[in-house]
């Protein structure tokens, strides 16, 4: 090793000088900058907010030559005597927030501008884990804040803020009730962001910066009032696409079939939905700013499955559904709407219904559902150029059978005014056998149905029109409500036999005979949905062009309940008593 020269020594003691002289002067000038800054901030937050926000920090490092400082343990809240007294007298806030920060580290500080009071400027802020609470406060605390507030002119600026890992609450208050929506491993990135007033009013930003995205890691919201969870993972928003994608959102039970029954205690619908992804394309954010409306050029559903579940073994439903039509839903609702077209990618219904005479339970399956919905809207400048919305889809019908379905929805008719052309191509007895079994004591052992074609018109009051059901080799069995030693229904061999031969027609048309074509017209109940009005369609249309005598039906009926009332054991015992 070569020995240091007395020049070398002077130079490196001259250095060694330097950098203890600059750490010495960086720790007083960190320091100084450091009281500027815990003093500036509980002052900033005061003016920036009437006085109504208070601040803590629990501690905080400062590197003078990167120009970066780091806070740890930081805590905003409301001033808890100023929020009593504004709910007191109804001039509360819309909302309230509680934000604890574990770490925030700011880089690349304007000091000059801190120094000077002009406001608070940096390159970069990061906000780590924090956990914040929104309380979205009752309505009926709030009037319109008719108070002059001063303008500040300080102002704080971030060419880029992120913010990491954030759990945030939304906490709807309603007297002593509270709905809690949570959106947990949040992440949000926005550049130019700027806090001041004059950013705030201004609709081109997005959370007041030039542009962001933030992504959602998991979302829940679970209502005390309602029975269902709402959740979904990883929702994602971008301002440059104005788009949101969803993965994974689910709406389902909170707990068993058994205890939904035992609470509404009579027969109502249980939904499953899943929907693997979801995505709202080209949202206006400024009509959603600015008006509060909800515009989208196109929604995508992919692989999205509904399964409806109903238990006809409890008590029938009371509960009126007249303006619960497609149509009247979203005609009705607070939000205005526009949606310009659903896009529907392998989608699948099942609907299930759990028998009030066989407890047996059997689901209608329609898969791979392609289509598309247009023009669902409740804004009257839109429906004053089209209100009329429509769905054409494409599906299987369990597994085999094609379906073909065209709706057009009124958007504007308080009646919920409807139409539906729908056509049916083959389908075989073993599609329908177990429903049929299940449903009505009915086999059906034999058909071949070649295509039902069904033209209907109506409101939420009654709906008909023309069905038309060509088929041939139609053969039922009917069965007892008794079961053999093997579990299987019993079956009544006379009435089958009368049934194949005198009751119904094989086919349509018959040999020699013209097709029969049929005209429907039911009468709604208003304590069924818009399906069963469709469904009830499609049976008046089956039985007209099935049966060729009600009339024998109405006395098999007849003759059935003198069989199982009249001439049961104990009415033959008061018979022999002379009862």
């Amino acid at each position: 090793m070569p020995a240091l020269t007395k020049k070398k020594k002077l130079f490196i003691g001259i250095t060694a000088v330097v950098i203890l002289l600059l750490i010495v002067i960086g720790n007083i000038v960190a320091g100084r900058y450091k009281k500027i800054i815990l003093n500036v901030l509980p002052k900033a937050v005061a003016a920036g907010t009437d006085s109504l926000y208070h601040i803590s920090v629990q501690g905080a490092s400062l590197n003078i030559l990167t120009r970066s400082i780091t806070l740890r343990g930081i805590h905003i809240w409301a001033d808890s005597d100023i929020v009593a007294r504004s709910i007191a007298d109804s001039t509360a806030k819309p909302m309230y927030v509680d934000v604890n920060i574990p770490r925030l580290k700011v880089s690349s500080i304007m000091w000059d501008k801190l120094k000077g009071g002009e406001g608070f400027s940096c390159g970069l802020l990061t906000i780590v884990r924090p956990a914040i609470a929104i309380y979205k406060t009752d309505s009926a605390l709030i009037k319109k804040d008719t108070s002059h507030r001063t303008e500040q002119n300080k102002e704080f600026t971030a060419n880029t803020l992120k913010v990491m890992n954030a759990d945030i609450r939304y906490i709807f208050l309603n007297g002593d009730d509270s709905n809690i929506v949570s959106f947990n491993k949040c992440d949000a990135e926005l550049s130019n962001w700027q806090y001041g007033l004059s950013y705030l009013r201004d609709t081109s930003k997005f959370l007041m910066a030039d542009h962001g995205e933030i992504i959602v890691g998991n979302f829940s919201y679970a209502s005390p009032s309602s029975m269902y969870n709402y959740s979904c993972t990883n929702l994602r928003f971008s301002s440059q696409e104005n788009k949101i994608t969803a993965r994974d959102l689910r709406i389902r039970l909170k707990g068993t079939t058994a205890e939904f029954y035992r609470k509404v205690d009579m027969q109502k619908e249980i939904y499953d939905l899943n929907f693997p992804t979801i995505e709202f394309d080209k949202i206006d954010r400024n009509k959603l700013k600015q008006e509060h409306i909800l515009t989208s050029s196109a929604v995508y559903l992919n692989h999205s499955s509904m399964e409806i579940l109903l238990d006809r073994r409890h008590p029938a439903n009371t509960i009126s559904k007249l303006g619960k039509f497609p149509n009247q839903v979203v005609r009705n609702m607070k939000l205005p709407i526009y949606i310009g077209e659903i896009k529907i990618n392998k989608g699948s219904v099942a609907y299930a219904e759990i028998s009030n005479k066989t407890g047996k339970k059997a689901t209608i399956h329609f898969d791979n559902i392609d289509g598309t919905i247009s023009n669902v809207t409740n804004i009257p400048a839109y429906l004053e150029k089209d209100s009329i919305a429509i769905a054409h889809l494409n599906a299987k019908f369990n597994k085999y059978t094609d379906v073909d379905a065209l709706f057009r929805f009124s958007m504007s008719d308080p009646k919920g005014a409807f139409s539906l052309d729908a056509r049916l191509e083959g389908m075989q007895s073993y599609q329908v056998s177990e429903q049929t079994k299940a449903f009505s004591l009915l086999d059906v052992k034999s058909l071949n149905m070649k295509s039902l074609d069904l033209k209907i018109s109506g409101n939420e009051y009654a709906a008909g029109g023309y069905f038309t059901m060509l088929y041939s080799n139609l053969g039922i069995r009917i069965l007892k409500n008794e079961t053999n030693q093997v579990g299987e229904k019993k079956t009544k061999g006379f009435l089958s036999f009368i049934a194949n031969n005198m009751i119904l027609y094989s086919g349509n048309p018959m040999p020699g005979d013209d097709v029969r074509h049929i005209k429907t017209q039911v009468k709604r109940d208003e304590l069924k949905s818009f399906f069963n009005l469709i469904w009830q369609n499609i049976l008046e249309g089956v039985r007209e062009t099935t049966i060729r005598d009600m009339q024998v039906i109405d006395w098999i009926k007849k003759n059935d309940q003198q069989k199982n009332g009249l001439f049961s054991p104990e009415k033959k015992r008061k018979k022999k008593r002379g009862g």
